[in-house]
């Protein structure tokens, strides 16, 4: 067992954070530690809650998923309690009342409370520590995901190039999961699922299984599509 095998990934620590910020209910999406994100804002509390943040020195907040995406008025139970502290880094108000906003991830936090504001939802949290595990294993475990992230990128995968090539650059385990598991063919729960995994290794091991599956569907799916155009030209040809 490596040096490593118990200690956590050194993080931004509480102290580091205020006690309590701003929370956006976010529909249909996760957002990461580390990646650049653009969000619509349009419901009330949530337009509230980026005037709040943006009042504030460091223009924080707390972005977390809803577990039913459709639900307009969501109430804080309808809200997972697993989120990721994000920094506004430009702020566009639309004439009417909504927001766009791109907010860049800085660390996953666990709620803990919601205090007593009626205007927007406010928080209360303690960051996440990550879980770094054993050194070799996690090396192992990051060039298997990096040589299957190839493969999927190579087969049409369904990423950005721009999140494909800042993955293939980057060394950081954590960074290279978080930036594969923004891909779209992952479902809301699976990047939930993530989001919410502490463990760096567990995190590899998961998106491993994904990746070999996606994989052998956009390979068959290459192949399907090929032997079809073979009986196409056949067919033009006779």
């Amino acid at each position: 067992m490596t040096e490593d095998t118990k200690t956590t990934k050194p993080t931004t620590t509480e102290r580091e954070f205020p006690n309590d910020l701003a929370l956006v209910p976010l529909r249909e999406m996760v957002v990461f530690p580390k990646l650049v994100v653009p969000l619509g804002v349009g419901r009330e509390k949530s337009v509230a809650a980026i005037t709040a943040a943006m009042s504030e020195e460091r223009h924080l907040i707390v972005l977390a998923a809803q577990r039913d995406a459709e639900i307009d008025d969501v109430q804080p139970e309808q809200i997972h309690n697993i989120g990721t502290v994000a920094e506004i880094v430009r702020l566009l108000r639309i004439p009417d009342g909504s927001a766009q906003i791109i907010v860049q991830g800085l660390q996953r936090v666990k709620i803990t409370g919601y205090t007593a504001e009626d205007r927007y939802f406010r928080v209360k949290f303690d960051p996440i520590a990550e879980e770094l595990g054993d050194a070799v294993e996690r090396e192992a475990q990051l060039r298997n995901v990096k040589a299957l992230f190839d493969r999927y990128v190579d087969n049409g995968g369904a990423i950005l190039p721009e999140l494909a090539m800042t993955a293939k650059n980057t060394d950081d385990p954590s960074h290279f999961a978080d930036l594969v598991a923004s891909s779209p063919d992952l479902t809301l729960e699976q990047r939930q699922q993530l989001l919410e995994q502490k463990n760096v290794i567990e995190r590899l091991r998961f998106l491993g299984v994904f990746l070999a599956k996606q994989n052998e569907i956009l390979e068959l799916k290459q192949k399907i599509q090929s032997e079809v155009q073979q009986t196409l030209d056949k067919t033009q040809r006779d």
